[in-house]
């Protein structure tokens, strides 16, 4: 329990390290063990997972992989939405690196919808003065 949690919080600051770094595919693995580790403790659809999912679409699209990208960003998403529901920043946030995967592939119609729904949730949660609905009203426009 508590040990393993402990071991999954390492590997994740770790990887996190590591993709900063550059070292994509040993941030992966580590992150690969965090989510084993994390949904013993917590199950699958607990939050630390949600963030794990959410880091290794990250290293995806930093490596040119933008469908496996979206997969681990939708995966992180849907368990978000589970745990927090909709109107939470962190689901505003997932949209966003999703939106950001569309423009990279240059769907522009799926990268807007995504930018849309991030700013839609922003301007509830936060207002239309925060700097996180500043930025999403621009990626919308």
């Amino acid at each position: 329990g508590k040990d393993q949690k402990k071991d999954a919080d390492a590997k994740f600051a770790l990887a996190k390290d590591l993709y900063g770094q550059g070292a994509f595919d040993e941030a992966l693995e580590l992150y690969y063990q965090a989510v084993e580790l994390y949904t013993q403790v917590g199950g699958h659809d607990c939050i630390s997972v949600a963030n794990t999912y959410n880091n290794m679409g990250m290293v995806y699209g930093s490596q040119g992989h933008y469908e496996r990208a979206l997969e681990y960003y939708q995966q992180s998403l849907d368990i978000k939405i589970k745990v927090v529901g909709h109107d939470h920043t962190s689901v505003a946030m997932s949209y966003g690196n999703m939106g950001y995967v569309y423009r990279s592939l240059g769907k522009a119609e799926e990268a807007r919808e995504m930018f849309t729904k991030t700013y839609s949730i922003f301007l509830k949660v936060l207002g239309p003065d925060h700097p996180h609905t500043q930025q999403a009203k621009s990626d919308v426009d």
